[in-house]
């Protein structure tokens, strides 16, 4: 409760502060008499104004705009007709927010300004995607992003991926969605857009909550309400609230849920998003629902209704006749029951239509092949730049030839008048005797260094095979599970490991990728495994964080150098299976990830599920200390889990294009229903197709594992 009225307080301060900054911008507006300054003081009067009047906010932009044309100051005719399409996006006025965008893609093309135009598109998209139209909007957002890529704007093509990833969310797919939202998330934090990482978590924590994962969706609900609640953006507070209250009826647990979804509804009063109030009301329901409430749950309903009637929220309407439909046919009203049903029915085709799905994958793949062939063309304009290059470096050879020719005859006239002085003779005489000794002690110096070298790669070596002897015997391997195992060091001796180790009832299998690679890497693998050896056989820790943390002291103990910060970093993933399964017959596992994030293909969803790992790494600076999390599962028993590192999706092939997550994960998809034996087939095939032997760059390790019930 306290926590709501101090949100309450902070809105009305802010609307307050709001207010005074309003009257302070129009008496600067008055007074100026510089019309670009003009123009910037209506856009800032409508940035104050668009969480408590949207109306007020569309009125100033359309002054703004008046006074752009009025002047002919093409920048900021553009950049207001954008403000203005988002804004009546905002209040549902889609085909006036169209003409705006369409109008304004006119000046940005005459202007030459490719920004300006892969924002023009996306917003475009936006009102597409708003009105279920998805195709139409996917077209608009891979037009969008074309662009962006074209001229790098990272945070764009973040925003762009972002919302590609809500329309393979309204349609279910959610792994797809996922891979977008992380794209966007990974570019959001590199970029430092806080606003872009908050939106980001609370839809990969939507994703999660619709796979069933709901530990995982609320550690990023509650991310994303923290980074809310810091740039103090009430409309995403009010979001986190309610994404958090779903979260927990997911959990069945009705009083937390009333609680955030209440502080939820309280703050989209104050609001004009009739969507967001519609959204609410429905959850809210739900929770009443859940009560037997049924009185208070059919008023939340009738008000969720009517808002999303009014913006023709078709997604909210299916859900509202789908809970009316529930109540009631509990009371026992089938007739009444039986038309909400049929009305859920009808909008729900409409939301969710299998043919578009098809349609958009099919889109997609053509949007690839397109990328495709530009970067054909773009290297077909490398390669003639490179024969133009070859010509113009054969002419300068030619010259380079012919000065070394003119040198060598002014040598050579040089050197016979210096014979016909027979003391200037007897000098380079002299001195040839000395090139010869020093020529003789530089073989030496060769044949020494040779030697040397000879004797520390066969150290290397031997050192090699008793890295290799630290690693699980095979047949222990085994034993415990079906697995295929790629491990192909960069160089003799490796910075990745795995390890197995068998204690009790409980199985733990480590993947680790240390800094590095050769004599480094391994050098830092030995000592890790020389810690985890101690950590889990002698200390007997059995959580896999706890080890993980513990492994993170002991190694910054050890490589701490005094008044410095210990760079030498490892990331690492372990999985804890238990021997026993559980009375369903289902496979027990824990896994905890410090920037080693697990995947694993679900036989009963079909689909292939990932695990993230906090963003952490063990070892490194103290400052990115993160808390290390155990995620616990019941999966079925044919799961098959799959651990890699960073030099599998690093590798590069001959056209120097990467093997990348994306295409690794594909690739996983369309081989989890095969035997282990024959998806090791698959993945060596995959290897040797980017060239793992030709032009390696890193360290590479994958591994596939299915438990064998003992």
């Amino acid at each position: 409760m306290k926590a709501y009225v101090f949100i309450i307080y902070l809105f009305l301060s802010s609307l307050m502060s709001a207010q005074y900054n309003v009257d302070s911008l129009l008496n600067l507006y008055s007074n100026s008499k510089d019309a670009n300054k003009k123009i910037e003081l209506l856009e800032e009067i409508s940035n104050e104004l668009t969480y408590y009047s949207i109306d007020s906010a569309l009125y100033y932009t359309s002054l703004a705009i008046d006074l752009a044309l009025t002047n002919k100051i093409d920048e900021q005719i553009i950049r207001q007709m954008i403000r203005l399409g988002r804004f009546q996006t905002l209040i549902s006025d889609f085909e006036s927010a169209r003409k705006t965008l369409n109008t304004c893609l006119i000046y940005a093309n005459a202007a030459g300004d490719e920004k300006s135009k892969g924002t023009i598109l996306h917003s475009i998209a936006y009102g597409y995607f708003y009105e279920f139209q998805y195709i139409e909007a996917l077209n608009y957002y891979f037009e969008a992003l074309t662009i962006r890529e074209k001229i790098q704007d990272s945070s764009g093509i973040a925003a762009t991926n972002n919302n590609i990833g809500l329309i393979y969310w309204n349609l279910r797919q959610y792994n797809q969605a996922l891979i977008y939202f992380e794209d966007a998330l990974e570019m959001y934090e590199a970029i430092g857009n806080l606003g872009g990482v908050g939106t980001c978590y609370s839809n990969c924590g939507m994703i999660y909550s619709e796979l069933g994962n709901i530990d995982s969706a609320l550690y990023f609900f509650r991310n994303s309400l923290k980074i809310s609640l810091e740039l103090q953006d009430y409309s995403y507070i009010a979001t986190d609230y309610a994404n958090i209250g779903v979260a927990f009826v997911k959990k069945q647990m009705f009083d937390s849920a009333k609680i955030f979804l209440v502080r939820a509804y309280n703050i989209e009063k104050e609001f004009d998003n009739a969507y967001n109030f519609a959204i609410v009301t429905l959850n809210l329901a739900d929770v009443y629902v859940s009560e037997n409430k049924l009185d208070s749950a059919l008023s939340f309903l009738y008000s969720s209704e009517n808002k999303a009637k009014e913006i023709h929220a078709v997604d909210v309407l299916e859900g509202v006749y789908n809970q009316i439909a529930r109540i009631y046919y509990k009371r026992g009203l089938f007739k009444e029951a039986f038309n909400f049903l049929d009305l859920h029915v009808k909008y729900k085709d409409t939301v969710f239509d299998e043919d578009v799905a098809e349609q958009i994958t099919e889109l997609e793949h053509q949007f690839s092949v397109e990328k495709k062939n530009e970067e054909i063309q773009f290297q077909e304009l490398l390669l003639e730049q490179q024969e133009t290059k070859l010509e113009t470096q054969k002419k300068s050879l030619f010259y380079l030839k012919l000065f070394i020719i003119s040198l060598l005859i002014f040598g050579f006239v040089t050197i016979w008048f210096f014979v016909k002085n027979k003391k200037s003779y007897k000098l380079l005489e002299n001195r040839n005797d000395e090139i010869m000794s020093q020529k003789e002690k530089i073989e030496e110096q060769n044949i020494i260094i040779t030697n040397q070298n000879v004797a520390i790669k066969s150290s290397i070596t031997y050192a090699s095979d008793i890295i290799v002897a630290m690693l699980p015997n095979e047949n222990e391997i085994d034993l415990y599970f079906e697995n295929y195992i790629f491990f192909s060091p960069k160089e003799i001796v490796s910075g990745d490991f795995y390890q197995m180790y068998v204690k009790n009832e409980d199985i733990f299998f480590i993947l680790a990728d240390c800094a590095g690679h050769g004599v480094p890497g391994a050098l830092l693998s030995m000592l890790n495994i020389r810690i985890l050896n101690r950590l889990i056989n002698v200390y007997e820790l059995s959580d896999p964080s706890e080890i993980i943390k513990e492994l993170d002291n002991e190694l910054s103990k050890s490589l701490m150098k005094e008044g410095e910060e210990n760079k030498d970093v490892i990331d690492l993933g372990i999985i804890k299976f238990s021997k026993k399964l559980n009375d369903g017959n289902e496979l027990k596992v824990q896994y905890s990830g410090a920037s080693r994030d697990l995947v694993y293909y679900n036989p009963d969803t079909k689909m292939l599920e990932r695990q993230t790992a906090v963003k952490s790494f063990v070892g490194g600076p103290a400052i990115l200390k993160q808390t290390y999390i155990t995620h616990e599962f019941l999966l079925p028993l044919d799961t098959v889990f799959y651990l890699y590192t960073d030099g599998v999706v690093d590798q590069t092939n001959k056209e120097n294009i990467k093997l990348g997550r994306k295409r690794l994960v594909n690739k996983i998809e369309d081989i989890a229903i095969l035997p282990i034996v024959e998806q090791g087939k698959k993945m060596d095939n995959l290897f040797l197709e980017w060239n793992t032997d030709y032009a390696q760059i890193d360290d590479i390790t994958f591994i596939a594992l299915k438990f064998k019930p003992q």
